[in-house]
């Protein structure tokens, strides 16, 4: 490759560059809503948001209230009208998933949606 054909693709990659960039704008950074939706209102500095807490048993004294899962059938990844039997293996799909990666916020995320899922249809 000579460098004429090197100035060429370093050209192109440039205006393919501005093109897309002016294109897409600056963007948007999902990431710090994420954060500012889940920071503590009294003292954001005290708090380590580096991991999620660990989760609790849902029966033992130290479970906090946690409010109902209104899309506990979009954690699950199945339609709102599912019967029993699909919430239980859709939960247990999605727990073995959440397991293998080592989420455990991933794992009590799946466990409340089962729940609540469990609860509904009864």
């Amino acid at each position: 490759m000579s460098w004429v054909d090197g100035l060429i693709v370093l050209g192109c990659l440039g205006v393919g560059y501005w093109i897309v960039s002016s294109v897409m704008g600056p963007g948007v950074d999902i990431t710090s809503a994420a954060k500012d939706a889940n920071a503590p209102k009294d003292n954001p500095a005290s708090q380590d948001r580096s991991a999620p807490p660990a989760p609790t048993a849902p029966g033992s004294p130290a479970s906090p209230k946690l409010p109902p899962m209104h899309d506990w059938y979009l954690v699950l990844d199945i339609p709102a009208d599912a019967g029993k039997r699909d919430i239980q293996a859709a939960a247990k799909r999605r727990l073995a998933q959440a397991l293998a990666a080592g989420d455990n916020f991933g794992v009590e995320r799946v466990r409340r949606a089962e729940a609540t899922g469990l609860a509904q249809v009864r």
